[in-house]
């Protein structure tokens, strides 16, 4: 059983690292036993962001709430009280097959996004009983130890005890451009504004240079994405599409209902009493059931449709159809392109080098981490590795390294001091310009001839 335990970071912001140590049960020397990860995932919960399951039942239902399908059941009904049977027949297959339409584009695209979630699922370096892992990051709990550096993402939300240069970009939850400096030292006071804890790191936000540890502090719906992500799957949203299709369906009603005053009102005039009031109900209903367009949901379905299939073509899933006719109405599209409309791959096109080989080497003895069977998210290092030989894999990675300044966007570099053949190696890396005018040794036309 969950306990309803209130996972507040403002107040592990202010305390001292062993007073939080103390409070969660941990230490960030060993981290967690197997025994106390159990008590935490017990306690706090696991480290997941509540997705609500939408059953086939709820999807085919969905296909049936529009106010125009309710305007089509009732002109239907109408038609069978008329012994209108023909046209009750064809309204009723026209709101079916507009109803399987949706329901088999939906529920196929549920069934999609479910395989992918079972792929997308990102990693974390964590230190238990002394020895760190590299576990799945839904597999954290509170009082875990977490090692993170350049280009991993928070996995869940930590209270920073080391940092090294750690520099984190936050835009994702408070909007703001520039980075944030994380740093180890508490807070004077509780700090319960997001862009003000400095040292808490926040799941979701992404690490743009440094290293550091933290202690887990919450996890899944508890954490501050998560609380976003249960405010965002509560709100009831309606797109455009649906809002238009209720004006229109709104519109025809009452077209329909003021024809019939209108004709109704005409033959009392005319005929006066001797109006048969029974044949012109009869008549007035048979106009309004007439003046439907039955056919257009199944209409503005099949074309909904033909565009999910197009966008399917182009490896985009569409879970709801009404969402097309938004995308196609889109004017102006803003989006952050690394990562979004590109891959994020880079690849070594050319070496300048009088040695190009020793050049690759120290490239990656610079590297952020040298365990090359891991897969690392510093798309630069990947590059390299691809370059490089198998016997030099395995140099690089039994080079140890005895200190480092990551890469930061000011200095536009990295350092790193290694211990190499019984010496210490320093090694720089980073834009050719900055490099260039840091060398003494060569001449201003070197300089610019290698730029």
């Amino acid at each position: 059983m969950l306990h309803n335990v209130n996972m507040d970071f403002a107040k592990y912001s202010a305390l001292e690292i062993p007073q939080i140590e103390s409070d969660l049960k941990t230490n960030i020397s060993t981290g967690l036993k197997e025994a106390e990860v159990k008590l935490s995932l017990a306690k706090y919960g696991a480290n997941k962001l509540k997705e609500r399951d939408t059953a086939w039942w709820e999807i085919l239902i969905r296909q049936f709430k529009s106010s125009f399908i309710y305007l089509l059941i009732a002109a239907a009904v109408l038609a069978f009280l008329l012994r209108e049977y023909t046209d009750g027949v064809f309204i009723v297959v026209f709101v079916l097959i507009n109803s399987f339409l949706g329901f088999f584009q939906e529920y196929r695209s549920e069934q999609y996004v479910k395989i992918l979630n079972k792929y997308i699922v990102a990693s974390a370096k964590v230190v238990r009983d002394g020895v760190e892992y590299v576990v799945l990051s839904t597999a954290l709990v509170v009082g875990d130890i977490v090692k993170i550096e350049s280009g991993d993402i928070f996995p869940a939300d930590l209270r920073i005890f080391k940092a090294h240069d750690l520099n984190v970009d936050e835009s994702a939850l408070t909007g703001e451009s520039v980075n944030v400096i994380k740093t180890s030292e508490k807070m004077p006071i509780e700090e319960s504004q997001l862009y003000k804890s400095t040292n808490i790191g926040f799941s979701g936000t992404h690490i743009m240079s440094g290293i550091g540890e933290g202690i887990v502090i919450a996890v899944g719906k508890d954490s501050q994405v998560g609380k976003i992500s249960h405010l965002a799957a509560s709100t009831i949203r309606k797109t455009v599409f649906e809002k238009e299709t209720t004006k229109i369906s709104k519109f025809i009603l009452k077209l329909v209902l003021g024809t019939l005053v209108a004709v109704f009102a005409a033959n009392l005039l005319l005929h006066g009493a001797s109006a048969n009031i029974a044949e012109l109900i009869i008549f007035s209903i048979a106009l309004a059931v007439s003046v439907i367009p039955e056919a257009l949901p199944v209409v503005t379905t099949f074309s909904l449709s033909s565009g999910a299939i197009q966008l399917a073509k182009s490896k985009v899933i569409v879970k709801r159809l009404s969402s097309i006719e938004d995308l196609g109405g889109i004017q102006i599209l803003c989006t952050d392109k690394t990562g979004t409309i590109t891959e994020n791959k880079l690849a070594v096109a050319d070496i300048y080098s009088e040695d190009i080989q020793k050049t690759m080497f120290y490239a990656a003895l610079a590297s952020t981490s040298k365990d090359l069977k891991k897969d690392s998210v510093n798309s630069f290092d990947l590059a390299i590795r691809e370059k490089m030989s198998v016997q030099e894999k395995e140099i690089v990675s039994k080079v140890s390294t005895i200190d480092e300044i990551p890469f930061d966007p000011i200095r536009r570099r990295n350092s790193v001091l290694v211990n190499f053949s019984g010496k210490s190696l320093l090694i720089v890396r980073g834009s050719a310009e900055e490099i260039l005018e840091d060398i003494d040794s060569i001449s201003s036309n070197d300089r610019q001839k290698a730029l």
